[in-house]
Parts: structure tokens; sequence; C-alpha cells
């Protein structure tokens, strides 16, 4: 059962046979202040778990074998060292080669925050490598956008005059092939341009997948942000915006602007 940031595990010694089901009674929900068109979301439950396993001591005072009980944070190092590795509960909505890349980067997080001790100089600081090692990307995908825009413009007057004088698509598809071909422009330009943006993705959403659930970031502060692992929630709204929330948040503006 988990969360965020935490996590409550039934650990066995080692892999044991055991079946169960999980669900929410209903008189949980109706006494837990969950709104009743929310309460629709969880189906009523009980909770049943049946194991099998060995167990030790006399035929007379048989003694089950020992299992042990997790409570406590979403921390990789920490899960990995608690019996079974438990990190696979972390970033489960990732493919695998995607958690690989989210784990690597918590652990550039937190070997950074190990030296300053100050969460928003950590998030400064990794945001500044991440942006050196992805900047040969970026930088090819604007040339190569540039590039694109430029080739476009040179053409646009020839183009224009083979739709005027030719009506059949099929006929103007390739006059406009063979005009790239004289110019030594590849017609999958515009895709090739968006190749260098694509790669760069898994780095970001693994960026924002690992601040998401970083444990050790609750209630770190940063100017107005009363916590750096949430959104900053500049202002409550009296209302709620779908997909926006009831907060107004002001730092994805700013990157708006500051991109721009």
């Amino acid at each position: 059962i988990h969360d965020r940031y935490y996590l409550m595990a039934i650990l066995p010694p080692h892999p044991l046979e055991w079946s169960g089901n999980s669900r929410i009674p209903k008189v949980a929900l109706e006494s837990s202040g969950i709104k009743t068109q929310d309460a629709a979301f969880f189906p009523e439950a009980t909770v049943d778990l049946f194991f099998h396993f060995e167990t030790i001591g006399t035929a007379e005072a048989p003694t089950p074998a020992g299992i042990a009980i997790y409570a406590g944070p979403k921390d990789p190092s920490t899960l990995q060292t608690h019996f079974y590795d438990l990190r696979p509960v972390m970033y489960s909505s990732l493919p695998n080669w995607m958690r690989w890349i989210t784990f690597k980067l918590g652990w550039l997080l937190n070997a950074i925050n190990s030296v300053v001790h100050i969460w928003w100089i950590t998030l400064l600081i990794l945001v500044v490598i991440v942006r050196i090692v992805l900047f040969p990307l970026a930088q090819k995908g604007i040339t190569m956008n540039a590039q694109m825009m430029a080739d476009q413009a040179k053409l646009k007057p020839e183009i224009a005059a083979i739709k005027e004088k030719h009506k059949d698509p099929n006929v103007q598809y390739q006059k406009t092939m063979k005009l790239y071909k004289e110019h030594g422009i590849n017609p999958m330009a515009p895709m090739l341009g968006c190749l260098p943006v694509l790669f760069q993705l898994p780095i970001l959403i693994a960026i924002f997948n690992l601040l998401g659930q970083e444990v050790k970031m609750q209630g770190a502060t940063f100017l107005w942000i009363k916590d750096l692992s949430i959104p900053d929630q500049l202002v409550e709204l009296p209302f709620t915006l779908p997909y926006f929330g009831s907060y107004f948040n002001l730092l994805p503006i700013l990157m708006s602007i500051t991109m721009v």
C-alpha cells in the first residue's frame, strides 16, 4: 500500500504462496468524509490475505515463520536494503528503461544534496547539469528547424507555381519531390527536426517523476514556495479548474516567459 512518498508492505522471509483480495468497506467510505461523487472511485472492500508457508517449532506447538512489515519512505536506498528489493513500487507507471534513467537521476540529485544541503540549490545544479548534457540535442533541433524554415521560404514561390499550374495532386507531388531533389532538400526534414526534441523527452519525463516522488524534499522551501516537492501553489483559487486544480501556480508562467 503506497502513495507518492510512503509505503507499507508485508515482507515474508522468503517467497511464499499467498492469495487474497483487497477492497474498501462502504462504511469506511461513509465515515471518511470523502465526497459522495468521489466515493464512486472506491469499490466497497474488505481485506483478506491467506499465507501458506512452512512453520518452525515442534509439531505440538508450531510457530509461523516471521513476517516483517516495512512502513516508511519510498527511498530507493532504503527499499533496496530491506528484505526483497522494493524499488519496483517506485515510478511504476514508467517502462523499465525510463525507470532506470529516473533512478540514476535520483542518485545524482541526492549526491548533489549531500554536498550543498540546500534543496533549491540542489535543484538548480541538477537543472544546469541536465541542460548542459542536453544542449547538443537542443542546439541540433534549433539548427534543423531554422534550416527547414529557410528551405521552405526559398521554395515557397516555386511550390505555389506548381500548384497553380498543375491541378492533379499526383502531378503536384511528383513535381514538388523533383524540386526538393534539385535543391538537395530532404522532404523528411520537418519530421527529422523533431527527433532531437523527442530524444530529450525521456529525460524530462524522468525528472518530472523523480521530483514528484522525492520524499526528502517535503517541506523544503524557496521564496514563496512552501514545499518544493509539489507545485508552487502561489494562491488558492475559490474554484477548481479542470486539469489545473484549485491553485494558481506562478512557476509555469515564469518558465514560459523566460523560454520566450
